[in-house]
């Protein structure tokens, strides 16, 4: 999201997820931590984002969705990636959950090192804590 005439990314906007697809435009180096609240089910569609998502509770995806990071949820996951559209993850993706994994319609999960690395680096997470550690705790 940017805003006035010469574009710079507005970081006031809530629903401002940093943009992956246009690495050079205002919002392509921004990488926020998305914290959803709540232990219930959320639902996404058509959105995009990059950095670390943290979803409290249950997380359901549908066509459209497109996540570069990390995305850490402490309930289920279930995808629906329908008709033209998939929902897509590159990064790591790790889900409290895992014997009710609903990975339906064309839904995708890649494993990419770069992505992390572009998150780690960009959201102040050093590599070396990373390496020194078994864990870091974000929340």
């Amino acid at each position: 999201t940017t805003k006035g005439k010469n574009p710079v990314c507005d970081l006031t906007v809530l629903t401002n997820w940093g943009d992956p697809q246009n690495p050079t435009k205002p919002c392509g180096n921004y990488f926020p931590i998305i914290h959803i609240t709540g232990a219930g089910s959320t639902t996404l569609n058509g959105v995009e984002g990059q950095g670390i998502l943290l979803v409290d509770g249950d997380l359901n995806v549908q066509g459209g969705f497109e996540w570069y990071g990390v995305t850490i949820i402490q309930g289920e996951l279930k995808t629906s990636g329908g008709g033209t559209t998939p929902a897509h993850f590159w990064g790591a993706v790790l889900a409290a959950s895992t014997s009710k994994y609903g990975l339906g319609g064309q839904a995708v999960l890649n494993y990419s090192a770069c992505a992390i690395a572009r998150v780690t680096a960009n959201v102040g997470l050093s590599t070396s804590l990373l390496r020194s550690r078994s864990w870091v705790q974000l929340f």
